[in-house]
């Protein structure tokens, strides 16, 4: 087992008065790790809690890995459009993305080649902005000005400055759907049941878990029953974690 310790200041005191009732993580186990070539990688963690926490998550250089965001405009097919658009379109891994409401419509800011699909909310600070170069850029303020594709997400779990984005403990456990940036490392992952107040404690306390020094940046998707993600190896090997509910829009990485 690997274990960190590291300083953290920002929301140390409000966190411990949390964690009262539940045991801390201890730290984290890698289970399997997988090549997704051109120097990705695919990792199964394990965080030791009082409550097990799993994630499945891919680590992709910018310099290697374009990004865009796929759209499942019809509800026919969209239980399953994290995989099957990937596979169509010949993505190497794919997650689902942002939220929608009744009407099968985006909430929240949706960009898709150029063209504003949904509005921006101003209660939601945090989006992920793909350039017109495939380059993905995760932040607390976007510029969109060079976006050629967006979709917000909430909430914001780590700042772009790096501190914890969640300030309290509510202890409302789902799977989640995550999309992080270290330095020029993108991070594509999907959890097992867990609160948004532990998630972004376990984000910037154990970034080596992820292979990365610190995690910059990191935001909350669509999750729950939408959480899905599809990944396809150097090998061939597909590997996927089902949604149970329809997803609108997918985001996809391909090797340049």
């Amino acid at each position: 087992m690997k274990t960190s310790r590291r300083r953290f200041i920002i929301g140390f005191g409000a966190m411990t008065a949390a964690l009262t009732t539940r045991a801390r993580p201890q730290g984290y186990i890698t289970e399997q790790t997988y090549d997704l070539g051109a120097q990705g990688a695919l990792y199964k963690l394990r965080f030791e809690a009082g409550d097990i926490v799993r994630c499945t998550a891919a680590v992709l250089p910018r310099s290697s890995f374009r990004a865009t965001i796929l759209e499942q405009p019809g509800r026919a097919g969209s239980l399953t459009a994290v995989r099957d658009l990937a596979r169509k379109s010949g993505a190497r891994l794919a997650i689902n993305g942002g939220r929608f409401n009744g009407a099968f419509a985006p909430d929240g800011l949706l960009i898709v080649n150029g063209k504003l699909i949904g509005k921006k909310r101003a209660d939601w600070n945090g989006a992920l902005t793909i350039d017109g170069g495939g380059r993905a850029t995760i932040s607390a303020s976007p510029d969109l000005r060079a976006a050629q594709y967006a979709v917000q997400g909430y909430p914001t779990l780590v700042d772009s400055n790096g501190a914890m984005g969640i300030k309290r403990e509510d202890r409302e456990r789902f799977r989640r759907t995550v999309i992080a940036q270290s330095g020029d490392l993108i991070i594509a992952m999907v959890t097992s049941a867990v609160s948004l107040y532990e998630l972004a404690y376990l984000l910037i306390e154990f970034p080596d878990a992820f292979f990365v020094h610190a995690i910059d940046t990191a935001l909350n998707l669509s999750g729950a029953a939408t959480t899905a993600f599809y990944a396809k190896l150097s090998d061939g090997t597909e590997i996927e974690e089902p949604a149970s509910w329809p997803n609108r829009d997918v985001i996809a990485f391909f090797v340049r």
